[in-house]
C-alpha cells in the first residue's frame, strides 16, 4: 500500500530507527500511523487536519505490530514528531494525536510502504471493514457495491485545486481527498446510521470531478432535511396549533429556512456565509444545549414559533444530543428505505448517496426524484422539495 513521507519526516525517522536501535522493517509502521493521523480527516470529516485525531490503541494494533503500538506512539511524541493532546476519558475519549507542524508543512509524497508483509495486513484489515457493510446485503451493500463504479477526472480535479475557489489553508487537505480516492472505503455509523464513504467525505467543490464509470453524476436533495425531518419529530407533541406547525412548514418546504431568518435578522446569504449562518439559525438553536441567557438566533425563533421553540427545549433537557442523533436516523432510515424501492424497482440501477440525497447517472435522476416525493408522502404524509443538481 502507499503511505505518505517527505524528506524531512524520512531523514528523522531514519535516525530513530537508529538511535533506537530498531529493526527497519519498523519504519513501515511509523510511516502507517503519519498517514493514518493525515488521512483521518477524510474518513472522518468532524476533524479537521488541524485537529487532533483520536487513536483507538485497539484499532491501530489490529493493523500494525500489534505489541509495538504505544511505543511506537510514545516514542514518536518523545522525539516531537507527533504531539498528543493527553487527554483521556475511559470509555469517551481517546487520546488525540497530530502531525507536528515542522513536518506537516513539508511538501509531502505517496511512496510504497516497504515491509509488504505489513502492507498486506494492512489492506487486509481495511478490506474486511468494508467488506462487512457489503455483506449485509441489504441497500447499504448495495450503494457500497456501486461505489466501486466511482471514478475521478484528475486533470478536471487538479484543475479546481489550482483554482481561486479554494480557500486557504484547504488545499492539503483535498489533496490528500484526491489521493486516496480510489482507495475506496465504508463504514455505517453507530449514531446516525449514516453511510460514510468516498463520495459522503469528498470536498462538495471536488465532486464536480466525479463521474459513474464516465457517465455524469446527478443528486436528487433532500431540501432543509434537517429543518423537515425535525417537523416530523414534532408529530409527538400533539397540543402545538396546527397554524404554527403549518407556518413552520411553509417556511421549511417554500420559503427556505434559512433564507427566511436570514431576511428576519438583516443578514444577505451568498456562499461564503451560508454554512456559518446555517449552523448559528438551526445548530445553535436545536443541537445546542438550553441556554438561559438565549442567543439573537433563539429569540427569533421563539417570536416566530412560540410553541416548537418550548418543545424544542423541552426535548433537551435530559441530553441536547439526542435531537441531531434521532434526526440522522429519520434521514437515514428514509434515504435508504428509497433505495430499497429503487433498486426493487429498477434492476442494477446507479445509486449513491451523500447522507440526505440520492445520486444515479444523467438520465434517470427523474426516476429517483419521484420516488422520494412518493415516499415521503406516504412515510410523513408531508409533501417535500427535492432539488436535483448535476455535479459537472
Amino acid at each position: 500500500m502507499l503511505v505518505y513521507n517527505n524528506n524531512l519526516l524520512d531523514n528523522r525517522l531514519n535516525s530513530i530507527i537508529r538511535d533506537f536501535g530498531l529493526n527497519y522493517n519498523y519504519k513501515s509502521d511509523l510511516l502507517y500511523i503519519i498517514y493514518h493521523l493525515r488521512t483521518y480527516p477524510f474518513k472522518n470529516r468532524e476533524f479537521s487536519s488541524e485537529d487532533f485525531i483520536p487513536i483507538k490503541l485497539d484499532y491501530l494494533r489490529n493493523l500494525i505490530t500489534y505489541n509495538k503500538t504505544k511505543y511506537f506512539l510514545d516514542l514518536l511524541v518523545k522525539e516531537e514528531v507527533l504531539v498528543c493532546d493527553n487527554k483521556y476519558e475511559v470509555g469517551v475519549k481517546s487520546k488525540g494525536y497530530k502531525i507536528a507542524d515542522k513536518y506537516k508543512k513539508q511538501k509531502f509524497y505517496l511512496e510504497e510502504m516497504e515491509n509488504k508483509a505489513l502492507s498486506s495486513k494492512i489492506e487486509k484489515v481495511l478490506k474486511l471493514i468494508k467488506d462487512e457493510v457489503i455483506q449485509r446485503n441489504d441497500s447499504y451493500s448495495y450503494v457500497t457495491v456501486c461505489m466501486e463504479n466511482l471514478k475521478i477526472d484528475n486533470v478536471k480535479a487538479n484543475k479546481i485545486l489550482n483554482s481561486k475557489k479554494i480557500l486557504k489553508g484547504t488545499k492539503d487537505s483535498m489533496k490528500t481527498m484526491l489521493d486516496r480516492f480510489d482507495d475506496k472505503f465504508a463504514t455505517v455509523d453507530n449514531t446516525g446510521n449514516r453511510l460514510h464513504n468516498n463520495l459522503t467525505n469528498i470536498a462538495t467543490i471536488l465532486r464536480k470531478a466525479l463521474n459513474y464509470n464516465g457517465k455524469t453524476l446527478v443528486q436528487c436533495d433532500l431540501k432543509n432535511s434537517q429543518p423537515l425531518l425535525f417537523r416530523v419529530y414534532l408529530n409527538k407533541y400533539p397540543h402545538i396549533p396546527k397554524e404554527e406547525l403549518d407556518k413552520y412548514l411553509d417556511v421549511v418546504c417554500n420559503i427556505g429556512f434559512y433564507e427566511f431568518f436570514a431576511k428576519k435578522m438583516g443578514v444577505k446569504l451568498n456562499d461564503k456565509n451560508r454554512t456559518e449562518f446555517k449552523k448559528k439559525v438551526f445548530g445553535g438553536v436545536l443541537f445546542d444545549k438550553n441556554r438561559r441567557n438565549l442567543s439573537k438566533y433563539e429569540k427569533v425563533f421563539k417570536q416566530e414559533f412560540p410553541i416548537i421553540f418550548y418543545c424544542m427545549r423541552d426535548m433537551k433537557k435530559e441530553n441536547h444530543a439526542d435531537i441531531p442523533i434521532n434526526l440522522q436516523k429519520l434521514e437515514s432510515h428514509f434515504i435508504f428505505h428509497c433505495i430499497d424501492v429503487l433498486r426493487d424497482k429498477y434492476k442494477n440501477i446507479e445509486l449513491l448517496t451523500i447522507h440526505d440525497s440520492i445520486c444515479t447517472v444523467e438520465g434517470k435522476e427523474q426516476l429517483i426524484y419521484d420516488v422520494m416525493i412518493e415516499e415521503f408522502q406516504k412515510m410523513f404524509n408531508i409533501l417535500p422539495k427535492i432539488k436535483i443538481e448535476k455535479f459537472a
